[in-house]
């Protein structure tokens, strides 16, 4: 073999060897990308502690280049939310090792990061925070802890998840603001100081109805049941066990779909039933609340980087105005696609994928249409929109009858014609009425002509006198 052919194949043998040990299998590396290792782990599965370690890897890849600047407004929105659509900044990884230890699990990985998509989303999620603002976010929950023996609820529990979930939302770890929190005093403005939080709880359409009421994004839907029994002595002393059973549901307000349902039950020892009950939930919330995190943001930026599919139904919609309408929205800049179902005289389908809420889109259909359709409903399917009802034609003005007595006031001249028909346009004085119900001329006119009929008379009577005393 030649020196030449020897060189070949041991190159092709390298490119070869490159190509099998890249990481990401099956990941095109591109010159944004970036490459790395770490590990993730979890309490519960190893599927738990491949996303962790995938989060990760989004953090570090993106680290010193993207999330070096941590003074800009917002901050901890706008990482959470790159973190949270982690799966989807990740091009490959290799698993290079899992373990798992008594209640642990840990997975290594080597991931390929996209890192140029990273860049782009980080800019228009900082767009879309100016232009939006944080979410907000409706609370409502409904608890009970019960004692085994008495059914009697246990005395200063309060809300207990409810006011975990709610510190949790508000802020960050590091007292970062995170989202914008329905106050009591908001929600007694629109609902009324008699309608409760737990009531809201308990029925959720009306909760979606309150939330599109109060342009939240998102409803948080919290129902804890437990029940609290006596334990085992403890170092002789009484204690306390407290199954509690939550769940937690996430709903986005403008479209009532479901993000999140999130269910949990845990179990405190204490000497204290209060203090049990606390412990089960706080632990509770500690739980889901990453998985809750994750749910909220990556819907929100989804809907609002990318649009979300709702479906608009009009009625009775005619033609020419549902192709202004169709036509308003594919120049609206916050429509990506309309795409028309059907459309006859009687029902009008179309899926709109949009990043404005099912409030925002109504109002751009309303505009679309130059005013011809108003808003009935938004429902869970979207929205749906009629034809605006024509004004009724007002009845024409009764004649006025001539009527003995004092003369009505004259209505004013017509600017186009004028008084009395008059072609010209030039106003003329009104035509005064005798109290017989004859204009006032005639009189006057009457006693004019006998004069002159008189007159005349008399002048023929003169002259034929004149006549006979000049005869012979």
């Amino acid at each position: 073999m030649s020196i030449h052919a020897l060189l070949m194949r041991v190159g092709s043998m390298l490119v070869l060897a490159a190509g099998l040990s890249a990481p990401g299998a099956g990941a095109e590396i591109a010159p944004a990308d970036v490459i790395v290792t770490v590990t993730g782990e979890s309490a519960h599965s190893f599927e738990e502690a491949k996303e962790d370690a995938l989060r990760k890897a989004v953090e570090m890849g993106a680290g010193k280049e993207v999330f070096s600047d941590t003074r800009i407004t917002d901050y901890a929105l706008m990482h959470d939310t790159i973190v949270s659509r982690a799966a989807g900044y990740v091009k490959g990884f290799d698993i290079l090792e899992k373990k798992e230890t008594p209640g642990a699990y840990a997975v290594k990985v080597r991931a390929t990061v996209a890192l140029g998509q990273i860049r782009d989303d980080w800019g228009a999620i900082q767009v879309v925070i100016q232009r939006e603002g944080r979410p907000n976010l409706l609370v409502v929950c409904a608890e009970e802890i019960m004692h085994y023996l008495t059914g009697q609820p246990l005395p200063a529990t309060g809300n207990i998840a409810e006011s975990k979930l709610r510190n949790r939302f508000l802020r960050t770890e590091k007292g970062d603001k995170l989202f914008d929190l329905i106050d009591d005093e908001t929600l007694a403005k629109k609902v009324g100081r008699d309608v409760t939080r737990a009531m809201l709880a308990r029925d959720e359409d009306r909760a979606v109805a309150v939330a599109q009421q109060l342009n939240a994004h998102f409803l948080v839907i919290v129902t804890a049941k437990g029940r609290a029994h006596l334990g085992q002595p403890v170092y002789g002393r009484q204690s306390w066990t407290v199954d509690a059973d939550a769940r937690i549901k996430i709903v986005a307000a403008d479209n009532a779909l479901q993000v999140a349902d999130e269910a949990i039950s845990t179990q405190r020892l204490s000497e204290d039933p209060t203090t049990a009950a606390r412990d089960a939930l706080d632990i509770a919330v500690a739980q889901v609340w990453p998985r809750l995190l994750k749910a909220i943001l990556f819907d929100w930026s989804e809907g609002q980087l990318y649009g979300r599919k709702i479906q608009c139904v009009g009625r009775r919609i005619p033609t020419d105005v549902h192709d202004a309408i169709v036509e308003g929205l594919e120049k609206n800049q916050g429509v990506k696609q309309v795409s028309t179902l059907d459309h006859n005289e009687m029902l009008s389908t179309d899926w709109v994928v949009t990043v404005l809420r099912a409030s925002g889109l109504g109002q751009a259909i309303e505009r679309a249409s130059g005013g011809r359709v108003r808003r009935v409903s938004q429902t869970r399917a979207g929205l749906e929109y009629e034809m605006v009802p024509s004004p009724p034609v007002p009845p024409p003005p009764p004649v006025m009858m001539p009527q003995q007595g004092p003369a009505a006031p004259a209505s004013p001249p017509s600017v186009e014609q004028g008084a009395g028909g008059n072609e010209s346009g030039l106003p003329q004085m009104p035509v005064a009425q005798s109290p017989a119900g004859l204009p006032q001329w005639v009189l006057p006119a009457g006693i004019s002509a006998f004069a002159v009929v008189v007159a005349f008379v008399a002048g023929i009577l003169v002259a034929r006198r004149k006549g006979r005393s000049q005869a012979p």
